[in-house]
């Protein structure tokens, strides 16, 4: 009884020492939050340790449920708010810009990656980074001649579109038979519909061996 009262002191003993140590970085991360984005409101929703990488780190959420994540590893605490930002609001834009195409009523999901870093100052007016847009189409495409068009048709909308930086567009469908990609950089993206129909590449999948 006696070493297990040693041993559950020892527990508690560690486990108040994690508590405080968190709680002594959460505020560090309170502060950090406030002192670098002033006009915008976060809730951390939980803090932990990543032992793999000796950091400590942080998932936070903005007021526009905006979520992010930021890493302290030493003193010096990085954040990856900027990116997350602002890739959020250009995939808003861009899934409104689709949408009122009707073009979104063809695509299963939207995948947009900044290829640049982005600075907090921009994202209220001057952001345009380089974009790798992903558009993966339900099966409501059919064929790929079909294909072709809608991935044409997407680059002509979102020429139109804010945030129209597209440094590569890659345009995906799997179905249960096959599965089609096609890869436009943008000093591809005046392609005429042709040009994009012989560019795709189609995999079939193999017939099963009875």
């Amino acid at each position: 009884m006696r070493k297990l009262a040693v041993v559950l002191s020892v527990l508690s003993f560690i486990l108040s020492v994690i508590i405080i140590f968190i709680t002594v970085n959460k505020h560090v991360f309170v502060d950090f939050l406030s002192d670098r984005y002033p006009d915008a409101a976060f809730k951390i929703e939980s803090v932990g340790i990543d032992l793999a990488n000796m950091e400590i780190t942080a998932r936070v959420c903005d007021s526009e449920g905006i979520e992010s994540r930021l890493r302290k590893k030493g003193s010096i605490v990085y954040s990856d708010y900027e990116q997350d930002k602002a890739k959020s609001l250009i995939r808003n834009e861009l899934t409104e810009t689709l949408r009122k195409s009707e073009l979104l009523d063809y695509i299963e999901h939207i995948d947009v990656r900044i290829l640049e870093k982005v600075e907090y100052a921009e994202i209220d007016g001057s952001l345009n980074p380089a974009i790798y847009l992903t558009v993966e189409y339900s099966d409501a495409v059919s064929g790929k001649r079909d294909f072709a068009q809608k991935s044409y048709n997407v680059i002509s909308v979102i020429k139109e579109a804010k945030y129209n930086n597209i440094g590569t567009y890659v345009f995906l469908q799997s179905t249960e038979h096959d599965a089609m990609s096609l890869t436009v950089y943008s000093e591809d993206s005046e392609a005429d519909f042709d040009a994009l129909l012989g560019k795709i590449e189609v995999v079939k999948e193999k017939e099963n061996v009875q």
